[in-house]
């Protein structure tokens, strides 16, 4: 079984994106053999107020329930974040995505910290997508900085109990400088033939806290499939291993079987 960590619904105001809805997203799963998505919607990062974007997502995947598993998009230093998560909690999320840049906050500043409390509290975790676009061809009103290292780093000691979850950069300068066992790593952008930084951050982190996305719909997803196939070929990953990083770690991390 393969399970998508890290999987959109929605409208990008720097491009056109192909697919936007959530039956497109169901279709494309149906294609390429993926079973569930957590989802969160692009249109709730750019929105002033995320929770319409939310809203707007917990209706749109009604029908699709049992395979689109719903993460809320929460800014922090809005005056009601934490009622905001909770209602969230309410409605069916199991998770909440942040997007420090895009909404320009610290990770590590009071609110996002309060927020990142409490989604232990609420026995969630949090997944923080480093960057949205490849710098190198991003639209010049687009944010330019990724969520560095240390501040990732930071906000995990000020959140000790908090589960993280990275997605959408090259982590081995994460995995090197964040020594935290609560934080997973998306291998979406993890090289598998040249260098293989997905041996690097398992050296560092453990195959038990790698994890699959395929940033669908932002990117495609047959290019994250070609590395499940390679896995063991090329790098000589146990089945078992590879087993984990398609499903069983994140399954147990958000408790979906």
């Amino acid at each position: 079984m393969i399970i998508d960590v890290n999987a959109y619904i929605g409208h990008y105001p720097f491009r056109n994106l192909k697919y936007r809805t959530a039956v497109e997203l169901a279709a494309l799963m149906d294609k390429y053999g993926i079973a569930k998505s957590c989802v969160a919607s692009l249109n709730a990062v750019y929105y002033r107020d995320c929770m319409q974007g939310n809203c707007e997502l917990i209706e749109e995947i009604s029908p699709y329930r049992g395979r689109l598993i719903p993460f809320c998009v929460i800014n922090p230093e809005y005056n009601w974040a934490q009622n905001d998560l909770r209602k969230c909690i309410e409605m069916g999320f199991r998770g909440v995505r942040l997007f420090p840049k895009q909404q320009f906050y610290k990770l590590e500043g009071e609110g996002s910290v309060q927020l990142l409390n409490l989604a232990a509290e609420l026995k969630i975790p949090v997944h923080i997508p480093i960057i949205l676009e490849d710098l190198r061809g991003r639209h010049p009103m687009d944010v330019m900085e990724v969520i560095s290292p240390e501040e990732i780093k930071n906000a995990a000691i000020l959140a000790p109990d908090t589960s993280f979850i990275l997605s959408n950069y090259n982590f081995p300068s994460y995995s090197r400088v964040i020594k935290s066992d609560n934080v997973y790593y998306d291998i979406g952008r993890l090289e598998c033939l040249f260098g293989s930084s997905i041996s690097e951050v398992a050296k560092d982190a453990g195959y038990d806290r790698l994890i699959f996305g395929t940033g669908a719909m932002m990117q495609n997803i047959p290019v994250q499939l070609v590395k499940l196939s390679l896995m063991e070929e090329i790098l000589g990953i146990a089945s078992e291993q590879i087993e984990g990083i398609m499903s069983g770690n994140l399954s147990k991390l958000i408790n979906i079987y």
